[in-house]
């Protein structure tokens, strides 16, 4: 723990950035100030002001939203979803594919309560409460408040800036590790998930409430000003501005329940990110809601088995009608949820990455799950099919691709010289100034709040030289000018090279063109190649879960009868793939070359170079076969000669007078002057 003279400094705006309010909270600073002292706290109710109301979505229609949930959506830490392009820099290549994450959020928060109100509806003896329901409509409002500029494409920036980091430099800019000596670490096998989980402490935190560990079923814990602990929750008029009762009150183990919704698994110890922590033998159990009749719950706004979840049908269906001007999923999706969903019991998909399934290796390997109708199979598979197609032609179009890249390299062209400075007030009036790097900044709240995709233009404004590379990067993005793309190779099963491509590593392929440019002997001297010229992307596209079949991990039961107890529920079955309509390939992967450079002198001698490579590639690919050994049949003799059955005579053997090699001059091709071997032994003759 920090002590009294940090927290001061802190106060007064000298401390360092390890200690920021994501390790020190306004909390422990007050109980260091007066710790025998009883604090009091100005605090209010949910009010009239966040009454429930309605909005119009031009996917879903008319959105209920609860006060509650207004409450959640009237912060920074989600008004901030409106600065974050859904599809990053697809609009680059569809130009109307401009919607934001906060858009998809409520889509997301609308069909988890629609789907949990159709299953609530036929199977009343699950014993879903109204709260159970809020907690996962809250999960889908929250679910993307972890993800950073451009979306994906800053997480992609974090993994090349480590590769960068490993090699020093990137186009002249320097990369040095104690730039980062006062920052907190990335965990290992970080993703925008794990900041979700941050922002939505951070969020509670703007609130002035806490989740409070050593008492789960009590209040949230009071920590500032702001809203009443004890009346936070569902609120309605009969209980304004009093306590609320157990069942309507939000707790502790309820925002734990809204966070495990959101990752579909046990929460990570702190420090830990959730991809390592679901690959390490540490115990797990759910926290939220622990009784088993209710763990289908979790699989509404991510879906652990299958990924069929609320979150990837509003995204399909809200992307495609924004790119492609056609809703490709919601009519599908919308019986699916709304008349065909029930729970059923069901065997564990995969009990060995079930972690439940693993910490009780000799108990029933068993799930309450959602399943549908076997007729509806296709129909599920279907929307599986379209996630395939969407990738391929939106999410990972060449041209976006291009444009992502070049996102990434103008954050790598900044990072070393551009920091987002952050304040953070006090509630005694007194401030903190602290100045972040781009690629630390999903570690501090308070900096992740500013980043967003206006990133470009608070680089533009800067005043620093340094960042001239970045600023004219950002000037050929904005006027539409791309990366160019220089070939690409899908991996298939016909051209065994294409495999031998896949398998070899960037770095590997990229060294073996750099050495065909020494040997390239084009005139243009001025066109070398450099390192940081040549992107290798490696695309993958499939159904959700590379090259498994989804439908496979999903049940399916024809029966009526299911409005049981959670124990006598039906059994519900994997389908067979042969009784649905199937979609191959499951996957297919894609070598792509792309050129950083400009220079169409560098293009040309790199698509030169890179299809040298190519044809290098196919012949040791035939260099590679054996030949299978024909039998011969026995030697016969000829003239008194022994000849094989079938080999053509050689020369010494051909006839003086051999006709059928001499073509007429009427019969060659034109100018063509050439003369037969056999043509030069008759004129010997």
């Amino acid at each position: 723990m920090a002590t009294y003279n940090q927290l001061t400094k802190f106060k007064t705006g000298g401390i360092k950035p390890e200690f920021q309010p994501t390790t020190i909270t306004d909390s422990m600073f007050e109980s260091i100030v007066s710790p025998n002292k009883m604090l009091t706290f100005k605090t209010h109710g949910i009010g009239k002001k966040f009454r429930a109301s309605k909005t119009k979505d031009d996917v879903h229609g008319s959105i209920l939203i609860c006060p509650l949930s207004k409450v959640l959506m009237d912060t920074a830490h989600t008004q901030r979803l409106k600065k974050l392009k859904q599809l990053g820099c697809s609009h680059q290549t569809y130009m109307c594919a401009t919607h934001w994450r906060f858009e998809h959020s409520l889509g997301v928060m609308h069909l988890a309560g629609e789907w949990v109100d159709a299953i609530h509806l036929r199977q009343p003896k699950l014993g879903i409460t109204p709260k159970d329901k809020v907690c996962v409509k809250i999960a889908g409002l929250l679910h993307d408040l972890g993800h950073g500029p451009f979306s994906h494409t800053y997480e992609h920036f974090l993994g090349e800036h480590d590769a960068v980091m490993e090699k020093g430099s990137f186009q002249g800019q320097t990369f040095d590790k104690e730039m980062y000596e006062e920052y907190l670490d990335k965990p290992e096998g970080w993703a925008h998930e794990d900041a979700t989980l941050m922002m939505i402490d951070d969020l509670l935190r703007a609130l002035g409430l806490e989740i409070d560990e050593s008492n789960l079923d009590g209040p949230l814990k009071q920590i500032r000003d702001g809203f009443d602990a004890t009346q936070f929750g569902l609120w309605n008029k009969e209980n304004a501005n009093m306590p609320l009762p157990t069942e309507s009150l939000m707790t502790s183990r309820d925002f734990i329940f809204v966070k495990e919704c959101i990752i579909g698994h046990p929460l990570p110890p702190k420090g830990m990110s959730i991809k390592a922590f679901k690959a390490s033998n540490l115990p797990k159990a759910l926290i939220g809601r622990s009784e088993p009749h209710k763990e289908f719950l979790y699989d509404i706004v991510c879906n652990r088995y299958s990924g069929f979840d609320v979150d990837k049908i509003d995204y399909l269906a809200r992307d495609t009608l924004r790119s492609h001007g056609i809703d490709c999923v919601k009519d599908t999706s919308k019986r699916l949820i709304e008349d065909k969903a029930f729970v059923a019991r069901a065997e564990c998909p995969d009990p060995s990455k079930c972690w439940k399934c693993q910490q009780n290796p000799f108990g029933p390997k068993t799930h309450l799950m959602i399943c549908f109708p076997t007729s509806e199979a296709s129909s599920v598979m279907n929307i599986f099919r379209q996630r395939f197609i969407e990738h391929d032609r939106l999410y990972q179009h060449w041209k976006t691709s291009c444009f992502n890249y070049m996102c990434s390299d103008i954050l790598l062209l900044a990072e070393p010289h551009f920091k987002l400075t952050v304040t953070k007030f006090n509630d005694d009036g007194t401030y903190v100034t602290m100045k972040v790097p781009i690629s630390r900044a999903m570690m501090y709240p308070d900096a992740y709040l500013k980043l967003n995709d206006e990133i470009f233009s608070k680089i533009e404004d800067s005043d620093n030289e340094n960042l001239i590379p970045a600023k004219r990067l950002i000037e050929r993005y904005n006027s539409h000018t791309k990366y160019e793309r220089i070939d690409a190779h899908i991996v298939n099963d016909d051209e065994p090279w294409t495999k031998m491509l896949w398998e070899m590593g960037k770095d590997e392929i990229i060294n073996e063109i750099l050495a065909l440019t020494a040997l390239d002997m084009s005139d243009n001297e001025g066109s070398v190649l450099d390192i940081d010229d040549i992107i290798i992307e490696k695309r993958q596209i499939h159904h959700g879960m590379k090259d498994k079949n989804p439908v496979d991990y999903m049940r399916f039961l024809d029966t009526d009868d299911y409005d049981l107890s959670p124990d006598c529920l039906p059994m519900a079955k994997k389908v067979p793939v042969g009784t649905y309509a199937g979609s191959y390939p499951l996957m297919q992967n894609k070598v792509c070359v792309i050129c950083r450079s400009f220079d169409t002198a560098k293009q040309d001698r790199l698509k030169r170079c890179y299809a040298e490579f190519i044809n290098n590639l196919k012949s040791e690919q035939f260099s590679n076969i054996e030949f299978e050994e024909l039998p011969q049949t026995p030697p016969r003799k000829l003239n008194g000669d022994f000849v094989y059955e079938g080999s053509m005579p050689c020369v010494s053997q051909t006839p003086l007078k051999y006709e059928g090699f001499d073509l007429p001059v009427s019969k060659r091709q034109k100018n063509d002057t050439t003369t037969s071997l056999f043509s030069k032994v008759v004129s010997q003759k």
